[in-house]
């Protein structure tokens, strides 16, 4: 009864460091038992506003049933508990050429555990405009503010979980006018494999006793964190992106995606130059799978204001989108 039990992962899932590893003071690390204990999908937490109908612990999602081709003698009707840990690291499956996992893993995050939201627009008057999908209309010129709203629908824990200084969830925002052209984006993946500094992140940055970030999961330099950005169990974050409309009258198609990688570039290329064997497989740093989560897209008709005219240059375009608060 024991390994059915939540108890039986928090053993590895719910970490500490004391003063033997770092020579410094305790500090938490993963914790996904206890952010389970939070959610809703426990049970058990008294705040908790949404419940589902009914109690599931980590091996639940993690461990599903699984038929067994392989007539299992532990199989009962035909299944048995997986060992696959589905959850959320492409990466060491695609570096062994498991394009079957890769994909088993796409699938579990992309079935209904976050969702994307352009949920409304602020304009410049002070109007707010919330229901976008059935079209707006704003000004040439006009300086708009976007709230995009990323809910944790169906994680029994934060998202992201477990080793957040080298996991990498972020948003991208783009901005295409009616020709399809891209006029504007923010949250970017870079010719060199890094995304866009300027990214709304769902990570941790950690940095050591120098201040300097914490990038090769030498855990035991841990000092302080400079953000933690997680969404807990059935809440909510919100991404503000500010915008400057064109002064040409078209249709805007504004893009939000969800995107995911395991790991984050840098630590990539420290593992890559650190061990080349492990990677012979591969000339070069290893361009580890993106995933897209969830997307949303919401359509805006930009149309011309009687004083647009003078006080704009027709040659302009979107000169920004920005994440005010990165």
């Amino acid at each position: 009864p024991f390994f059915r039990s939540a108890e039986f992962c928090a053993t590895c899932h719910k970490v500490s460091l004391d003063t033997r590893v770092n020579d410094y003071r305790w500090l938490r690390g993963q914790n996904e038992y206890d952010n389970w204990h939070d959610s809703g999908v426990a049970l058990n937490a008294s705040r908790t506003f949404y419940l589902p109908p009914f109690k599931r612990v980590c091996q639940d999602c993690h461990m599903p049933p699984e038929r067994a081709v392989e007539g299992d003698v532990s199989a009962r009707s035909g299944f048995v508990r997986s060992h696959r840990f589905i959850a959320v690291n492409t990466a060491l499956p695609f570096l062994r050429g498991d394009t079957t996992t890769v994909e088993r893993i796409e699938t579990f995050l992309q079935d209904e555990k976050l969702r994307v939201d352009i949920f409304a627009l602020h304009q410049a008057d002070g109007r707010i405009v919330r229901n976008l999908d059935a079209g707006s209309v704003v000004t040439t010129g006009e300086q708009i503010e976007l709230d995009v709203v990323v809910r944790n629908q169906g994680v029994g824990h934060t998202f992201p979980g477990g080793t957040n200084d080298s996991n990498e969830g972020w948003l991208e925002l783009t901005v295409r006018g009616a020709d399809g052209q891209l006029l504007a984006i923010n949250g970017a993946l870079g010719d060199d494999g890094h995304v866009d500094p300027a990214a709304h992140f769902y990570k941790a940055v950690l940095v050591d006793k120098h201040s300097e970030a914490i990038h090769k999961r030498n855990a035991q330099a841990i000092v302080a964190p400079v953000y933690v950005r997680t969404i807990g169990p059935g809440t909510a974050d919100v991404a503000h992106y500010s915008l400057t409309m064109p002064s040409t009258q078209q249709q805007l198609t504004i893009e939000a995606r969800l995107l995911w990688r395991k790991f984050d570039r840098t630590y990539t290329e420290f593992a890559y130059r650190a061990n080349p064997e492990g990677f012979a497989a591969f000339d070069d740093v290893p361009e580890l799978p993106v995933t897209q989560i969830d997307m949303h897209r919401v359509h805006l008709q930009v149309e011309s204001s009687p004083s647009s005219h003078k006080a704009l240059d027709r040659s302009s375009q979107v000169v920004d989108a920005t994440a005010t608060d990165a």
